[in-house]
């Protein structure tokens, strides 16, 4: 969900600890889940020219004993990879002056991947304490605070709950959890809805509660596997291991595959809207004949649009247009941004207007590379790998490159988030706007 350094997490964080969700009931003891916020908003795609990462893309047997990618791992003091297992300890969140809080602990993904005609499937190995009233173990997928399915267990019932944008959730198919009869879960697309299922051995699959019916946010899901609880005292862990290893791995689909002239009136569910700073002192990108971002100077925030889905940048390239920017202030740096799983390793792209206007280039924390800008001749900017080496590139037509930049690299390239949007460093009034009008499209329109 997000930029390289500690906002990403701390995005990722703030996001889906104040989920804001009115959980149904998970069961008829009112046990509630807390679920997964991941950004999104609406159907209105733009358009893949090819396969794109599916289950295998996440597929993950917790052997490494490490909470790294592709995982966002919320509240890691609950959350660990031990004996080949991911064991999440849920506990409630204290939120003084006022009481406790439930929030949901344990992985995310941090891609969506397309569930079309397939499933996530894990299984279950550990579950939190049967008699408790306060634990509750989740699994399943989410595309928004409000679109999701999940398999909850809590005070001892299993049971399906459900939100395709309704205001509240739907809970349904409540039994009693049976560890043996149960081991394996999976949400599962078949036959044009979205089922909860479970098996004793992961191949004869009995279905709890009531399908939902084929959802628009079906191709953009991510994975979650944890619990949450409303004690500030642990209730014991449930246990996940072999997930989705049913599937063949997959990869992440080539980076120049998504286009998006932004011609449309919402942001659509292939990219993620984020701003670091909190409310009133927001910037939210909007899309509208182009992707735009108004921004005022609010000391060091940005504002940008995210993939939803992993890309793979190897021997491939990403590419903006960005109309002339005429319109300037100190402190004020449109970009475009490549993040890797690692979020360790990033360089980008952008605009530093300083004694003159520039464009420049960096890796990591590595100097900048910069040269002057052009409005003219800067309308295209290209960030390439071939090799192992990364090039940054400008062109007035896409035909003719003028490079700003290149580094050699020793990391991979293979799950990389593209961002892009605006930063600031200072504070200034009104605000600066940027308009993308063409993501790897060539020509806009």
């Amino acid at each position: 969900m997000v930029p390289v350094n500690l906002f990403r997490l701390a995005v990722v964080g703030v996001l889906l600890a104040g989920c804001g969700f009115k959980p149904a009931a998970a069961s008829s003891d009112d046990d509630d889940a807390h679920p997964i916020d991941v950004p999104g908003t609406g159907s209105d795609a733009a358009i893949f020219l090819g396969p794109c990462g599916t289950v295998g893309a996440v597929r993950d047997t917790f052997d490494d004993n490490l909470t790294a990618d592709p995982w966002n791992v919320l509240t890691p003091a609950q959350v660990s990879e031990t004996g080949g297992e991911l064991v999440v300890t849920p506990v409630a969140v204290p939120n003084p002056p006022g009481p406790s809080v439930a929030v949901y602990q344990g992985y995310l993904s941090k891609h969506t991947v397309d569930l079309t005609a397939s499933a996530v499937t894990v299984e279950v190995t550990g579950m939190v304490d049967p008699s408790s009233t306060d634990a509750v173990a989740e699994f399943g997928v989410v595309n928004t605070k409000s679109m999701y399915a999940l398999i909850i267990v809590g005070h001892g019932m299993i049971s399906f709950q459900s939100q395709d944008g309704q205001p509240t959730a739907s809970v349904s198919g409540a039994i009693p959890y049976d560890p043996v009869a149960q081991r394996w879960w999976r949400i599962v697309h078949t036959g044009g809805t979205l089922s909860a299922q479970v098996s004793p051995d992961g191949i004869a699959w009995t279905t709890v509660g009531t399908p939902l019916p084929q959802p628009a946010w079906l191709t953009r899901v991510g994975v979650a596997l944890g619990g949450s609880s409303t004690d500030l005292n642990p209730h014991g862990a449930v246990h996940y291991d072999n997930l989705d290893q049913n599937v063949d791995a997959a990869g992440w689909c080539r980076a120049s595959s998504l286009t998006d002239q932004f011609q449309r009136t919402q942001v659509g569910i292939d990219w993620n809207p984020l701003s670091t700073r909190p409310p009133p002192q927001t910037c939210t990108p909007t899309v509208n004949a182009g992707a735009h971002f108004d921004q005022s100077g609010m000391g060091t925030s940005r504002c940008e649009l995210t993939t939803a889905q992993g890309f793979d940048l190897t021997n491939d390239h990403v590419m903006i247009y960005v109309p002339s920017i005429t319109s300037t202030r100190a402190g004020w740096n449109p970009f475009l941004r490549v993040v890797s799983d690692t979020v360790a390793d990033t360089f980008y792209l952008q605009f530093e207007h300083n004694a003159t206007d520039q464009l420049c280039a960096q890796v990591h924390s590595d100097p900048e590379q910069c040269r002057d800008y052009d409005p003219v001749r800067d309308l295209y900017w290209r960030i390439s790998e071939t090799n192992h080496v990364l090039a940054f590139e400008s062109s007035p037509d896409t035909v003719v490159w003028t490079p700003i930049g290149t580094t050699a690299i020793s990391f991979a390239v293979i799950a990389v988030d593209i961002e892009l949007g605006t930063a600031v460093t200072a504070t200034f009034a009104p605000a600066v706007t940027l308009v993308i009008t063409g993501y790897n499209d060539n020509p806009p329109l």
